[in-house]
């Protein structure tokens, strides 16, 4: 018995291919480089933004201690000035 693989030739490209297919695989390749190349850019722009966010992000947080220590302030000088008002408003009553 002979091996029916042995019988066969190994694959090779010959003419039987056409060109277009050829072509086409050549394009389909280059367009996923491409395609590559710009998902690259594109992370640098995304990594660049995150840098610029991490940066507005530590001044917002400042910007709201601040806030939040101002209103803390606001809030004791009101509390003030009602106690003022409110010493006033006897002394008023009193002097009638």
């Amino acid at each position: 018995m002979t091996d029916k693989t042995a019988d066969k030739p190994a694959w090779h490209l010959d003419r039987k291919i056409p060109i277009g297919i050829i072509i086409t695989i050549l394009f389909q390749a280059a367009g996923g480089l491409w395609f590559l190349s710009k998902l690259d850019s594109r992370l640098d722009v995304l990594e660049k933004q995150d840098a610029e966010n991490v940066q507005v992000n530590k001044a917002f947080f400042a910007l709201e201690a601040n806030m939040r220590t101002t209103q803390d302030s606001q809030a004791r000088i009101e509390k003030s000035l009602d106690k003022m008002n409110d010493r006033l408003n006897r002394l008023i009553e009193k002097d009638n």
